[in-house]
């Protein structure tokens, strides 16, 4: 019988393999398509597992596997696959591996790098964190691992590390799902909060387990995909997969398929052509590697002009000419089958070359005695302009610089109107121009005008000095008696000036040379005049013309007078005695100068500071300031000047010591104290939660923590459920008070509240206040089996045995670490290990002492961690 059932089966492969297959053409016709099919003989042997790799690829429907007590099958939750989806209905095992064990076998033929996946969704709940996992193992696997881009984690419990975030032993992961959706997904992740692919590796062919374990109910799992990565996800996540069985059979080969055909292409002659088929053009049902070819859809050549790389699967070339051409592209698989799809390409004749855009910019004014312009323009073309050329049109003569660029400079304009042109060229020889218009106006004429008066010296035709309204002139004083006046005009130079001086003495002088002096001059020596005591009026009017004649400009009429009295001597005068300085780096130091003068009229006095450059002294009112930046003893020079002739003036030298300032207050963290016992329970943390049912006291207090250890008093404000201020002069600073270090009781009301530690430098919240510390923090009643969250608290407890510390060693205890590998690290605030002790086994109470010797007085902090929670505490070194 089974030599009959064989016979039928060669002679049904024979009979398939007789018909070749046809597609239709794009026109509607019926074409013999390329794809040729083969269908290898069918082998019936027995399978030695329950499914087998199949090109790469492994689908499982979960329902068909073998399902302990726990698990059932359901078909409530739709869009499953298959008859029914497999679910946990049994209790949750959060740390336990191994139960409601699903094991079954897997044949790989391929060897090497698979992706682990499955298909699932949260079932149960309302939130997309909970129940969402379970457990996995390949316990014989060449490998096993998670991984994101080059980064790997293992199993817990293989030997090999590092290792993921999260619950794990035994050389199970911790498989939970992620797509944030409520819908099924292929979300396949290990590593808690650093989500990583599951893979499993194969270094030869053979029978494989496969085991799955209970952990969260509610995490419902539809179908399993494993395949090697030369497969794409999409193709070994269709949904239209039917599980791979092993059955003993060899499935035949099909051919290629054309999954999106290829678009039809438009370019241009004369422009360079590229084109990259689509990578998703074909797909192999097998999975097999795709090749490609090209030539025309008649089965010619390529033209010359265009070739094709398969590798790229690119098209590239300039053709020469305007056509349109009919392209092939034929993958095939390498196992005899193969398939194309044509696609027409149109080359249009290119767009006529438009000429280029010019724009020279907006015309242009200016005035003598400006002589220079810049002209900037603007030239743009469709393909590549080679050249910009700026040209005089019309007007005067310039000089042109910078005329083959974009922005032109012309100088040595004179009055008149310039048209310049700018001039672009693009590589066809389209040209194309605009021009901007530059106006140069003549200099304007300014009235003229006399703008001041000078008192000379006749002897050595030198300016004294500039007469004011109401000038004093005295003769004792001056370096001589033989005196003149010079009016300055503007311009400097006019047709003549014509000077009036009435009072005491009357003179009338016009000027038609330069200088004007009212006394006359010949060739600038100054003619003498030494003028009567007494009062004078001066008035003084330039001309356009010679002796006075043509357009009056502008005159200028002073009043002065002369006298002849000697000068007083001046005193100098007295600056009261400053006196060295004492203060602290970041005050300001201040003060006022204070000086005083017995000359009669007293003198204005100017103040003057040397010293250091930040310093300032008010020169008006000698107030002083001055925040010096660094410590030390610096020298300072207060000085005080009169305004008499000769100038006198007084100083003083004094010393300024700047003493360091001293380092803040600050409250540094806040120690729950169990007021039983009078010790540290542990170190609070904003957001802490207090669980009164997993402590050994339920009387407790919360001692503030200082930096230096002992200040004047803390404030301690506490808000929320109940609220408390507290006020204490002496350490230690307890919310709740204390006797001698005997704290006293407090059991607080379950919710929420806020501490606020406040350190002054004086008893009873008086003084300077420092740096106050604020955190929140819950207290809650729950029995220690309570589930917190989806994945349960191991409940890791440190405490700083003495905080603030005095000596060269931190004394840890700590306890929830029982049976896991322990990392003590104390680190200083840059970051650096300053000391550690790792374990590689915890016992369930461990007390160590870490030395910090050599580190100076601050802040450190000490790091305790296992392989899933992490603690730090502040560390206050105050010697």
């Amino acid at each position: 019988m089974k030599n009959y059932i064989y016979l039928l089966l060669i002679s049904l492969s024979v009979f398939l393999s007789g018909f070749s297959a046809s597609a239709a053409g794009r026109d509607g016709s019926t074409v013999d398509s390329p794809t040729t099919t083969s269908t290898a003989p069918l082998r019936v042997a027995t399978c030695p597992a329950a499914y087998e790799e199949q090109n790469g690829i492994v689908v499982i429907e979960t329902e068909s596997l073998n399902l302990p007590s726990g698990w059932q099958k359901k078909t409530s939750a739709g869009g499953h696959t298959g008859s029914a989806y497999i679910d946990w209905t049994g209790a949750e095992n959060f740390s336990k591996t191994g139960i409601g064990l699903i094991e079954t076998t897997i044949k790989i033929n391929k060897t090497g790098k698979y992706i682990f996946q499955w298909r699932n969704r949260v079932g149960l709940g309302t939130s997309l964190t909970d129940h969402n996992d379970t457990w996995l193992r390949f316990p014989d696997a060449s490998d096993f691992y998670g991984e994101r881009t080059t980064r790997k984690v293992y199993p817990y419990g293989t030997g090999k590390t590092p290792n993921p975030n999260g619950a794990g032993s035994d050389g199970w992961f911790k498989v939970y799902f992620n797509a944030g959706v409520w819908n099924w997904a292929w979300a396949t992740y290990v590593s808690d909060r650093d989500a990583m692919q599951v893979v499993v590796e194969f270094d030869k062919p053979g029978v494989y387990k496969l085991q799955i374990s209970a952990r969260s109910k509610g995490h419902l799992l539809d179908r399993i995909v494993m395949f090697h990565s030369s497969v794409s996800p999409s193709s070994a996540q269709t949904l239209t997969r039917t599980e791979t069985k092993c059955l003993g059979e060899t499935p035949a080969n099909q051919a290629p398929v054309v999954s999106n055909p290829i678009p039809d292409q438009v370019a241009t002659a004369g422009t360079n052509l590229t084109y990259t088929v689509p990578s998703n053009t074909f797909s192999d049902p097998n999975a097999d590697a795709l090749s490609y070819s090209a030539s025309l859809s008649t089965g010619a050549s390529l033209p010359s002009w265009l070739t094709f790389n398969a590798a790229s699967r690119t098209f590239s070339g300039t053709s020469p000419a305007s056509t349109t051409l009919t392209l092939r592209v034929t993958a095939s698989d390498g196992q005899g089958g193969q398939t194309s799809d044509d696609f027409a390409l149109r080359i249009n004749a290119p767009a006529p070359n438009p000429v280029p855009t010019v724009n020279a910019g907006a015309d242009k004014q200016l005035s003598l005695p400006t002589t220079q312009v810049s002209l900037s323009g603007s030239a743009s073309d469709n393909g590549r302009l080679v050249s910009t050329v700026w040209t005089k049109v019309s007007g005067p003569a310039a000089t042109l610089t910078a005329a083959n660029s974009l922005t032109l400079t012309a100088s040595s304009l004179t009055a008149g109107t310039y048209v310049f042109r700018l001039t672009a060229t693009d590589d066809q020889g389209a040209t194309a121009f605009d021009e901007a218009t530059v106006t140069v106006n003549p200099a304007t004429v300014t009235a003229q005008q006399v703008v001041s008066l000078s008192l000379m010296n006749a002897d050595t035709d030198q300016e004294i000095k500039l007469l004011v309204p109401g000038e004093q002139i005295n003769l004792a004083t001056l370096p001589t008696k033989n005196l003149n006046i010079r009016a300055t005009t503007n311009p400097v130079k006019v047709g003549s000036v014509k000077m009036v001086l009435s009072g005491k003495q009357s003179h009338t002088q016009t000027e038609t040379g330069f200088p004007y002096a009212l006394f006359g001059d010949t060739g600038g020596d100054y003619k003498n005049w030494t003028p009567a005591e007494g009062s004078y009026t001066l008035t003084v009017t330039p001309y356009t013309g010679a002796g006075a004649t043509g357009t009056a400009g502008t005159p200028l009429t002073m009043n002065f007078t002369v006298i002849d009295q000697a000068a007083p001597v001046n005193q100098a005068p007295v600056l009261a005695s400053i006196g060295n300085k004492t203060m602290t780096l970041g005050q300001t130091l201040g003060f006022t100068a204070q000086a005083t003068d017995a000359d009669v009229p007293a003198q204005a006095l100017t103040y003057s500071t040397t010293g250091p450059v930040s310093s300032g002294i008010n020169a008006s009112t000698g107030s002083f300031t001055w925040t010096p930046t660094t410590t030390g003893t610096f020298s300072l020079t207060i000085k005080v000047t009169d305004n008499g002739s000769p100038a006198q003036f007084a100083q003083e030298v004094i010393a300024v010591t700047v003493n360091p300032a001293s380092p803040q207050q600050e409250v540094i963290s806040f120690s729950l104290i169990n007021a039983t016992t009078d010790q540290v329970i542990k170190v609070l943390t904003n957001g802490e939660q207090i669980n009164l049912a997993t402590l050994a006291s339920r009387s407790i207090n919360i001692r503030a923590n200082t930096n230096p250890g002992t200040v004047g008093s803390v404030k301690m404000v506490l808000s929320g459920k109940q609220s408390r201020t507290q006020t204490d002069n002496g350490a230690p600073y307890a919310l709740f008070g204390d006797k001698d270090g005997n704290y006293n009781n407090w059991t607080p009301s379950t919710g929420s509240y806020s501490l606020t530690g406040t350190p002054y430098t004086a008893s009873a919240a008086g003084g300077t206040a420092g740096g106050s510390l604020t955190i929140s923090f819950t207290v809650v009643d729950q029995p220690a089996g309570a589930r917190l969250s989806a994945e349960e608290a191991d409940g890791l407890q440190v405490v700083l045995l003495g905080n603030p510390i005095a000596n060269d060693e931190v004394t840890v205890s700590i306890q929830g670490a029982g049976g896991l590998p322990l990392r003590m690290q104390v680190l200083n605030m840059q970051g650096k290990t300053v000391s550690e002790r790792q374990l590689g086994k915890a016992g369930s109470h461990e007390q160590h002492q870490l030395s910090v010797a050599g580190q100076p007085a601050g802040l450190l902090l000490l790091r305790v961690s296992t392989p899933t929670q992490t603690r730090t505490i502040k560390v206050m070194k105050i010697k």
